[in-house]
């Protein structure tokens, strides 16, 4: 990761720009959170129990060989809007181009790609005014990635990437492009070894 990578990444706390080495670098500001709504004008809210069993339901009709874990840390989960998702994937690709945040193996990976911005998803939340008490519904996947998806070539090699649950359903995000896939269609659907929900 190099220096103004680095800068742009603690900047992420104000959200307004940072100065690496007198060039300034503008950050737009982050995307409010909204939830996706049932037909009151309410939050979607689901239990842990009753996501993990919806996960775990969908992997037997697509693939009833499949076995995978699946982590959870809270007790309910809020569903995402899915325009405001679609919103935070354009932020987080502006983001990307505007720090020079790259791909460096073992250094800043496809985990570490994941991981930043399923945390900026939840920094987003809590800048909210509004509590759910409730995580948002989306989180990583460990999958083996056999077929090419969202510019990432096939092979045999591990490989994390985002998923999200919206009003529009499952998808599965590629953190390192901004590609986003129905999860019924996403290539490595039956090498899904974990899911986490962060």
């Amino acid at each position: 990761m190099n220096r103004k990578t680095f800068i742009g990444l603690l900047a992420l706390g104000g959200l307004v720009g940072c100065q690496p080495q007198g060039d300034t670098i503008e950050i737009s500001r982050l995307p409010r959170f909204k939830p996706a709504l049932d037909d009151q004008l309410n939050p979607i809210i689901l239990s842990k129990s009753e996501v993990k069993s919806a996960i775990s339901d969908l992997s037997d009709v697509i693939n009833p060989n499949a076995f995978y874990s699946v982590t959870s840390h809270d007790r309910n989960y809020v569903l995402v809007d899915h325009d405001w998702m679609l919103e935070l994937i354009k932020w987080w690709e502006s983001l990307k181009w505007s720090i020079g945040l790259t791909y460096t193996k073992e250094g800043f990976d496809c985990d570490n790609f994941a991981k930043l911005l399923s945390s900026i998803a939840y920094l987003s939340a809590g800048l909210t005014d509004t509590e759910y008490n409730a995580q948002l519904l989306l989180g990583t996947i460990s999958v083996y990635n056999k077929k090419s998806f969202g510019g990432i070539r096939g092979g045999d090699d591990a490989h994390m990437l985002n998923f999200f649950v919206s009003n529009k359903g499952i998808f599965i995000l590629e953190p390192q492009s901004g590609s986003v896939i129905e999860y019924s269609k996403y290539p490595n659907i039956k090498w899904i070894y974990n899911v986490a929900l962060n």
